[in-house]
């Protein structure tokens, strides 16, 4: 395993995601089923699964923002940028301004989520972006690990933390990906900056483990 261009130097991302703020108005309305009588658990249901769409909207790419974005640079400690100090337009801008240098970027299914949300996000707040192929079969500039793990899907898709532990990486986060969009609610940014750092760090042990990063800056 090397590198496409030997003269890039990688770049390891990851970012975070909740919902975005009016995500509701975008959501299918929800009915209760036809067998429900009870005005009260009617609402209970419709509530509930209201509830469960908007948990889901920090995963689609139409619906949810962007809230912290990690990077590691070899040699370099993890950098991290939130929306506790800045704004998500200038974090979109500190990524890009990084991807233009000419780095090869990875990740771990940076192509089947990463990437699409940050240039969405970008499309929906007109931020200027670089040329990054993301192709399902052609990404010269990128390396996804999870990809290259499965065989490009052939095989099962795992986790992060799974290979975490396959690998012997170690991982101190106590902090879920789930629990993002609560913590953002509550401003608990201390607890969303160092989720994502955790996130970058494991992510660039499984890179150095897998050929991608010649070493491991300390933490």
């Amino acid at each position: 395993m090397g590198y496409d261009n030997e003269h890039a130097q990688p770049l390891i991302f990851d970012i975070e995601t909740a919902p975005l703020d009016g995500a509701e108005e975008f959501l299918e309305p929800v009915e209760a089923p036809a067998n429900y009588k009870d005005p009260l658990k009617i609402s209970a249901y419709i509530e509930e699964k209201r509830q469960e769409q908007l948990d889901k909207c920090g995963l689609d790419v139409d619906l949810c923002r962007v809230v912290a974005i990690g990077m590691q640079l070899e040699g370099q400690d993890v950098s991290v940028i939130s929306g506790k100090d800045v704004s998500e337009a200038n974090m979109l801008r500190a990524f890009w301004t990084q991807a233009a240098i000419g780095h090869h970027l990875i990740g771990f299914n940076c192509l089947g989520f990463d990437l699409p949300v940050l240039f969405r996000r970008s499309l929906y707040l007109r931020v200027e972006t670089c040329h990054v192929q993301i192709d399902r079969f052609k990404h010269p500039c990128v390396t996804d690990l999870l990809d290259e793990l499965s065989y490009s899907g052939r095989l099962r898709m795992r986790g992060l933390s799974f290979y975490c532990r396959r690998f012997g990486i170690p991982d101190t986060d106590t902090l879920k990906g789930a629990d993002i969009a609560k913590a953002v609610a509550e401003g608990h940014w201390d607890l969303v900056e160092a989720h994502v750092r955790c996130d970058v760090l494991k992510t660039t042990a499984l890179a150095a483990r897998m050929g991608h990063f010649k070493a491991l800056a300390v933490a």
